[in-house]
């Protein structure tokens, strides 16, 4: 499967939520678009190479602004139900 910039650009959107709620982030996009933790890992990763999440030392997370239409951002991950991207 391809990962294409829409995908890395949903991933860094709910990894600054949660970074910003002061939850754990990468366990945000593991909980929320699902996959797994170490395919979360590897889409932060891949988020950060493609300038969609600042470059950072290891344990501090950082987002970046979200854009507008990210204030009502919800998920159907992979079982096609609407989530909020607090995972509640």
């Amino acid at each position: 499967m391809r990962i294409t910039d829409e995908h890395l650009e949903h991933v860094a959107e709910v990894y600054t939520r949660a970074a910003r709620a002061g939850r754990p982030p990468t366990e945000a996009v593991w909980k929320i678009l699902g996959g797994g933790r170490s395919t979360a890992e590897r889409w932060v990763m891949s988020a950060r190479a493609k300038g969609f999440l600042p470059v950072t030392s290891q344990g501090k997370a950082t987002g970046l602004p979200l854009r507008p239409h990210c204030e009502t951002c919800t998920c159907k991950g992979r079982t096609g139900k609407p989530r909020s991207w607090t995972g509640r």
